[in-house]
């Protein structure tokens, strides 16, 4: 097959392999707040305690362990440093809240609304946080160790330098999420094809063989492809937060396989008859 047909079975595969990206959802901005809204700061709820609508609420350093919060609205509050620890946050509005250093480990946050939320160095341990929204979330240094996000929508989220291990992320959204590749507080697999890339060519270089085609490189190149498609769209679906940056590597890893094919071509064949290594 001339190498045209395997390169158009490439562009093929990465159309119907890849995972598509949605279009970005914008995360609402910072609510308006009204001149005058609940001073809380401190304050410690007991379980069973009523809290009302909580919007725009000062609860800088309160305290609401165990405390039952289906369905109440923080938008817009002042969360810092709060302590939510074992409570019930069930389709809780935190619209854009405060969420700073809070202590969010082991609540219940199944189909919360974080979007815009700012929870940099927020503890979500334990947490679950199954179908929840946090688009356009700053998470930077947020703990997710252990915690189940299964469903939840990371659209346009800060993850960088979050702890993401042992983190249940099944079908989670992270288009458009920002990691670092290399941040072992946020492991990406995506390095694992750069370091497969880079065996082939060491291997090539060192094992001193030539005799290769270009159709033999092409074909190389393209099963590098194929592979790397299937193990990112099944890898995608059962930890998503593990295949944030994803397609960079793979190409990377594709132009490393593709250079060991040239390297074959450029030495002579030890063996006349011998078309392929």
């Amino acid at each position: 097959m001339p190498p045209t047909r395997f390169l158009a079975a490439a562009v093929l595969l990465a159309a119907v392999l890849l995972p598509s990206t949605p279009a970005a959802a914008e995360p609402p901005g910072k609510p308006a707040c009204p001149e005058t809204s609940p001073q809380l700061a401190g304050k410690h709820f007991q379980p069973g305690d009523e809290v009302g609508d909580l919007t725009c609420a000062n609860l800088r350093d309160a305290v609401l362990d165990g405390v039952d919060l289906t369905q109440v609205d923080f938008t817009g509050a002042d969360l810092q440093g709060a302590s939510f620890r074992g409570a019930d946050l069930t389709q809780a509005d935190l619209t854009g809240a405060d969420l700073r250093g809070a202590h969010l480990d082991d609540v219940d946050l199944t189909q919360a609304d974080l979007s815009g939320s700012d929870a940099r160095g927020a503890s979500f341990r334990g947490a679950d946080l199954s179908q929840a929204d946090l688009i356009g979330a700053d998470l930077r240094e947020a703990d997710f160790v252990t915690a189940s996000v299964i469903q939840a929508d990371f659209t346009d989220a800060d993850l960088r330098g979050a702890q993401t291990w042992w983190t249940l992320s099944i079908q989670a959204s992270v288009s458009g999420a920002k990691v670092d590749l290399f941040d072992p507080r946020t492991p990406q697999a995506g390095w694992l094809y750069i370091l497969v890339g880079l065996w082939v060519l060491v291997r090539t270089i060192m094992r001193r063989k030539g005799g290769g085609s270009t159709s033999g490189t092409v074909m190389s190149t393209v099963g590098f492809l194929f592979v790397g498609g299937f193990t990112w769209v099944f890898g995608w679906m059962l930890f998503a937060m593990q295949f944030v940056t994803v397609l960079y590597p793979l190409l990377a890893g594709a132009a490393l396989v593709a250079a060991a094919g040239v390297v074959r071509q450029l030495r002579p064949s030890r063996d006349p008859k011998q078309l392929f290594v």
